[in-house]
């Protein structure tokens, strides 16, 4: 029973191994499957320091093939603290809040889009706990989201003029509102908009109110919580069963070793028992065995992703990014334990 429940602490080290593995070993894409012509994004503070975001992208598929059709697209934002999420264009069916290691918008379209086919497409919302405060003045650092395998042939950024007393980058003033272009952004990148007011331009300011990168909600945690409590108790169940079902001669007469007492770079082990009239053995016989000097390995996962980007669903269903390696590895692994156990 003990060999049992090594080799099924074994299984759970080796899953949670390659899980790490497979969330942190994503294959860049040899080509693209989309193109965005267009990245728009209009700022608008209201009173009390929070922003109106209105986010307008033409999006083209270029390959259909590979992982099929577009169907969906998260697009990230700051934080969660987000409400009034509304769609501003008729071809999406469902939009809302989507948390997977960071904060975005999912975007559910009315149709599939195709190789060569355009979606173009707008949605709002409203966000808190976007604004930094210091001794005189409310300011805001804001990145809005990137694009970590998309390029973008042009993007720009308007934010509402009133009250600003500095702004960084802006290329002209157009209707009331800051402009910023840039053209031709590659993977990954982003635009950077800094702004600071008076604090007088804002009623109901408030230090509690301040800017927060939290993206996990309330079900996320709720969820995260079960799942250890089940492991836990399966463990629990496991070495409990384990100790009630141990037949009292192996605790107390049989061999039970051998037992493993490491000391820096050398390790003794031993198998406690009884002799041959049925006496305990008080000190046992010890063999020394020096280890070898060998490399050493370590896991060091980085199992969450920072990242605050967007893009196109379902990049695992065709295999796009290798994930089936990933699959495949975990499948031999977990055969070899199982069987080992057999």
């Amino acid at each position: 029973m003990k060999r049992a429940i090594k080799r099924f602490l074994t299984i759970i080290t080796v899953i949670i191994t390659l899980l790490c593995i497979f969330k942190t070993s994503t294959i860049k894409a040899s080509s693209d499957l989309d193109y965005i012509n267009l990245y728009e994004v209009v700022v608008d503070p209201r009173n009390d320091g929070t922003l109106d975001i209105s986010i307008h992208l033409n999006w083209e598929v270029l390959d259909s093939t590979s992982e099929g059709p577009l169907e969906w697209v998260k697009i990230g934002i700051p934080n969660k603290y987000v409400d009034e999420i509304e769609a501003a264009t008729n071809n999406i069916s469902k939009i809302k809040y989507y948390s997977d290691n960071g904060s975005y918008i999912r975007i559910d379209f009315s149709k599939k889009y195709h190789a060569n086919e355009v979606v173009d497409f707008a949605f709002k919302f409203h966000i808190s706990r976007m604004y930094k405060l210091n001794s005189d003045s409310c300011y805001y650092d804001y990145n809005p989201g990137w694009f970590e395998e998309i390029k973008i042939k042009k993007a720009i950024v308007k934010w509402k003029t009133d009250n600003v007393n500095y702004i960084n980058t802006y290329d002209y003033i157009s209707d009331g509102y800051y402009v910023y272009e840039k053209t031709d952004l590659d993977y990954g990148e982003c635009i950077k908009v800094k702004a600071n007011y008076a604090k007088e331009s804002f009623t109901g300011l408030s230090e509690k109110m301040q800017y927060s990168n939290s993206w996990r909600t309330t079900k996320d945690i709720i969820i995260i919580i079960v799942v250890i409590l089940i492991i836990i108790a399966i463990i629990v169940g496991i070495c409990v069963a384990a100790k009630v079902s141990t037949d009292p001669y192996m605790e107390n007469r049989g061999f039970c070793g051998p037992h493993y007492y490491f000391f820096y770079s050398r390790h003794r082990y031993y198998s406690a028992g009884v002799d041959k009239t049925g006496k305990k053995l008080v000190n046992p016989d010890t063999v020394m065995h020096s280890t070898g000097s060998g490399g050493h390995s370590s896991c060091a996962c980085a199992c969450a992703c920072a990242c605050a980007g967007g893009g196109r669903a379902g990049c695992s269903r065709k295999d796009f990014y290798n994930t089936n390696i990933q699959t495949i590895r975990i499948r031999k692994v977990l055969n070899g334990e199982l069987n080992k156990l057999k």
